[in-house]
């Protein structure tokens, strides 16, 4: 078997390079996926966020560190909380190290901007979902870690991480987990 030693592939008919090897041998095509990270949050987590307003808490276990192959790549991000708060609403953040990402941009006054909500709904019992997804650009090959936040916005509360959800008309209760999965696409 022989081996052919290059740098870079270019097709005979371009003017440029085509695929231009790092000097580990790797070669990372814009838009294919690099490598995937993810958490299952499985279990329930009770969270007492405290008075209203008083800062944001770490969702456990909703978190994923990732270090990125090079500054040009994007970040994808997808999470899917699911929880219950008791009274009204709790904030929910999506964050990098610590720096707020995926947020509204448009809250004033005593507004605002969150990357999703979390409600009680019609039933003290009922479990809601909140998806977030997006894409990210930290521009670092440095360790990052992206990870979830809560807040109260109404009168003292508790946060319920995959509580189950109330019994159906067959007296069943479904048990839920939580994810986040973070995917480095080639810049």
């Amino acid at each position: 078997m022989s081996t052919i030693a290059t740098t870079n592939i270019k097709h005979a008919s371009s003017s440029s390079n085509n695929i231009v090897l790092n000097s580990d041998g790797t070669s990372y095509m814009s838009g294919h996926i690099i490598q995937v990270v993810n958490t299952l949050k499985q279990g329930t987590s009770t969270m007492n966020l405290g008075s209203q307003e008083s800062g944001w808490h770490d969702i456990p276990g909703m978190s994923v560190s990732i270090t990125p192959k090079s500054t040009s790549s994007k970040i994808h991000i997808q999470t899917i909380l699911r929880g219950r708060a008791t009274n009204e609403y709790v904030g929910i953040l999506l964050v990098r190290d610590s720096t707020s990402i995926l947020i509204g941009n448009s809250a004033t006054g005593n507004r605002t901007n969150l990357s999703g909500r979390m409600d009680i709904g019609s039933n003290y019992h009922q479990t809601r979902e909140q998806v977030c997804i997006g894409v990210d650009s930290p521009s670092t090959t440095s360790q990052i870690t992206y990870k979830l936040q809560a807040q109260n916005f109404h009168q003292s509360q508790y946060f319920y991480l995959n509580t189950p959800s109330e019994q159906d008309n067959n007296g069943y209760t479904f048990h839920l987990c939580s994810t986040m999965t973070v995917m480095e696409i080639a810049g």
